[in-house]
């Protein structure tokens, strides 16, 4: 009975407090809805980043009730584009030889919104995120496989920063 009635009362505090699940969102600049997301622009060595950040991105707004993404450009209201501007991956732990223990990956991100009707920058902004990854005692191939998972773990957290700095104007024009 002491339990059903600390469930009761926390979810009467939750309700009350305002509180939103992860999975709230916001409208997007301009009251924009149908959206168009490029292919990020790759300028960095490293292979397949553009496509694990356009798809993150596009899977993360997909998740707004507010955003409809649309394959065409004539269907869009606006585009959002982005662009690839540092990856760098260094080694931060060693063992007593001298081996590599973890490493860091950070990925630097630019993007803007446009709408179409008038050309008009509705939002820009820059991203930079790092993430961590132990890669010690695992041969070159396992190695590599932990690299590309820190890959699109560190995409999925890009894109949810893009979202939200598109949704709250952070970082806009």
């Amino acid at each position: 009975m002491i339990i059903r009635i600390y469930i009761f009362t926390l979810l009467l505090f939750v309700a009350g407090c305002g509180y939103q699940f992860s999975g709230a969102t916001h409208a997007l600049p301009g009251d924009i809805s149908r959206i168009k997301v490029n292919l990020f622009e790759n300028l960095t060595a490293e292979p397949y980043l553009e496509s694990y950040i356009t798809a993150s991105t596009n899977l993360r707004l997909m998740r707004q009730s507010e955003v409809v993404l649309v394959e065409s450009q004539e269907a869009a209201e606006a585009v959002l584009q982005g662009q690839i501007l540092q990856y760098r991956l260094a080694a931060i732990s060693y063992d007593s030889l001298d081996n590599i223990q973890s490493y860091r990956m950070t990925v630097r991100v630019g993007a803007s919104l446009k709408r179409l009707s008038d050309g008009k920058i509705l939002w820009r902004g820059e991203i930079v995120r790092y993430h961590d990854f132990v890669t010690y005692g695992t041969s070159i191939i396992a190695q590599e496989d932990r690299e590309s998972a820190a890959q699109k773990a560190l995409s999925e957290r890009i894109a949810e920063d893009l979202a939200w700095q598109m949704a709250t104007g952070f970082g806009g024009e």
